[in-house]
């Protein structure tokens, strides 16, 4: 059991042993130069993949922040690793760029062509892109890349996080903004909408503006570490030395309802067709149980643990009436 996102603003990866739950080490990726926390050549993961041919292998992206303490410019990063916690490699994408607002948004694995696709925002003065990179698994970027040019708009273009996925041989993926500018139609509007958007990774698009980049311009985008340069790494005796991990476990009798306006403004990018829907009450509730861990097994459905930054809800949890404080 793996427990991925960041800590103390580095982008770390626990593991647990899923009977027990005793974290087993801790993986924290570092700055070469040896600056301390927040300082890291990945500040936080977004999305992770595997595939089904490396079940100990991990495809996982984010973003560095150029200056952790301003957050102003990022780099955006991509990394396959090993379940065992071993870095084959990172990528820290166009690093020398100085105004970049870049993040890798979401990570899948294409079974059919056995490569991992990243999906990045790329955030420029003078424009905002969608790059959609293949990476094989021995890391190379031989494919080269799709250009989704939403460009030289003033729209601000955003993807979904962890929000991608393939399908018979075509890419989904979504994002939201407020409008849109594409080769049917060019919006902009005071609203936020949601879309979800279809590409074919050799035949492109008939909607949205695309172009391709090589293999030697993705090559020239990255700066590549391994393992030891940017990882390090933690036992289990460190980890319950350091800190103990915090663990809220709770239980709520309410339920609610709320009004939703209409969620489509304009008509959708890439649709056939759009249409408005009515006002519509959104539901919600909860079981009055409190979840907890090594507590007796008395049949709950799951756990609720929060950290500093990470909230993660596990099956097969344990129950008890009261909360629990802490673990280590």
């Amino acid at each position: 059991m793996l427990l991925i996102g960041q800590f103390f603003n580095r982008a770390t990866v626990i593991r647990f042993n899923k009977v027990s739950f005793h974290a087993e080490f801790k993986l924290e990726i570092k700055s070469p130069n040896g600056q301390g926390a927040p300082f890291s050549e990945m500040n936080e993961i977004l999305s992770v993949a595997q595939s089904s041919r490396e079940p100990d292998a991990l495809y996982a992206c984010g973003y560095k922040w150029k200056d952790p303490e301003t957050e102003e410019y990022s780099n955006a990063v991509t990394m396959k690793m090993k379940t065992n916690g071993q870095i084959e490699f990172l990528d820290v994408w166009v690093a020398n760029e100085t105004k970049q607002r870049d993040s890798c948004r979401s990570v899948f694995f294409d079974e059919s062509n056995n490569v991992a696709i990243f999906m990045m925002e790329v955030v420029r003065p003078t424009y905002k892109d969608v790059l959609v990179v293949p990476m094989s698994s021995s890391g190379g970027y031989d494919l080269g890349a799709f250009n989704i040019e939403y460009g030289f708009s003033p729209i601000d273009f955003r993807l979904a996080t962890h929000a991608a996925f393939e399908l018979d041989g075509q890419y989904y993926f979504g994002g939201f903004s407020k409008g849109f500018n594409t080769k049917i139609q060019k919006i902009e509007q005071k609203n936020l909408d949601s879309h979800l958007f279809r590409i074919h990774p050799q035949k492109g698009s008939s909607c949205l503006f695309m172009s391709y980049e090589s293999a030697k311009w993705v090559k020239d985008q990255i700066t590549r570490y391994q393992n030891s340069a940017v990882s390090e790494m933690y036992s289990i005796q460190f980890i319950r030395s350091e800190n103990k991990i915090a663990i809220a476990a709770y239980h709520s009798d309410k339920a609610m309802a709320t009004p939703l306006s209409n969620n489509i403004k304009k008509p959708k990018m890439c649709a056939d067709f759009s249409s408005n829907v009515p006002d519509v009450e959104f539901y919600g509730g909860s079981n009055k149980i409190a979840y907890a861990v090594n507590q007796s097994d008395t049949g709950a459905q799951g756990l609720v643990i929060m950290n500093q930054s990470s909230t993660w809800l596990f099956e097969n949890g344990t129950t008890t009436d009261g909360v629990l404080g802490s673990w280590n």
